[in-house]
């Protein structure tokens, strides 16, 4: 398995579509802290909101269960919250 990187926009980021999961890793003090965020409404509207506070996260990681393989992808997080944004706006969460 490699990390994908490069392809935030490759990700299948409408709930019910596939089975894809995120997980937000920031550094902060003497304490990594992580939150995980489902393909779901309820996910995806939790990663927007995330994506919008501050600090920026310092990792994103999105884990693509596929037919063959399960892949992990190193997302840029202003390519993902652009997307998010636009499918907020378009009330797809």
């Amino acid at each position: 398995m490699v990390i994908r990187t490069g392809e935030t926009d490759r990700i299948p980021l409408k709930y019910g579509t596939k089975s894809v999961w995120f997980i937000v890793l920031d550094i902060v003090p003497d304490e990594l802290k992580e939150e995980q965020f489902t393909q779901t409404k309820k996910g995806l509207n939790g990663l927007y909101e995330r994506l919008h506070r501050e600090p920026e996260p310092t990792k994103i990681y999105a884990v693509w269960h596929g037919q063959w393989q399960t892949d992990l992808f190193s997302c840029d997080p202003k390519v993902l919250r652009e997307r998010l944004e636009k499918m907020k706006e378009n009330g797809d969460f």
